[in-house]
């Protein structure tokens, strides 16, 4: 099993995943941030074969820090999921890369790409610590904003893995 943590959540992937922190690799911080003041997503994962998929998988918890960024959250995500496709391409050139290079030679094969937002956010919103989204439409905005990538995207959270998602999260 991999573990990686972000901020106060620890994702398990079961054996056979490969997973790799995106937004901590070399590859990204040395060759792909400073490119157009790229932005990426938090974790990239590779379920195994057969019916391998590449899960782009960004987090955001809001549970103790609100949000303050003036971007639509939608639109963030979707800007960070194009540049992290951007990026994986340009780690295929890169062998160096180490696994993030395996990651990307996957993009090659008959790999669906899939993205998965991570949100943890309040339970009970306030003017003090306002809900981010909606929790009746959040799923169906964010379809809409990344269909060219994943019509089947995902909103997760501890409390309500959906099904098909096949890592943990504590």
């Amino acid at each position: 099993m991999k573990s990686l943590t972000e901020g106060l959540l620890q994702f398990d992937f079961p054996l056979g995943w490969q997973a790799e922190k995106y937004d901590e690799t070399t590859h990204y911080i040395h060759h792909v941030q400073s490119l157009a003041e790229s932005k990426a997503v938090d974790i990239v994962a590779l379920s195994p074969a057969p019916n391998a998929s590449m899960w782009l998988i960004e987090i955001k918890d809001y549970r103790s820090h609100p949000r303050v960024k003036d971007l639509d959250f939608f639109e963030e995500i979707a800007c960070k999921v194009r540049d992290t496709l951007a990026g994986l391409l340009l780690a295929r050139q890169r062998p160096q890369a180490g696994t993030l290079h395996a990651l990307s030679m996957a993009l090659n094969q008959e790999v669906q790409v899939r993205v998965a937002v991570h949100l943890e956010q309040t339970r009970k919103p306030s003017k003090l610590r306002p809900a981010v989204t909606d929790r009746a439409n959040h799923r169906i905005k964010l379809r809409q904003v990344l269909r060219a990538v994943d019509t089947k995207a995902e909103i997760c959270e501890r409390a309500a893995m959906p099904a098909g998602i096949g890592w943990a999260v504590i």
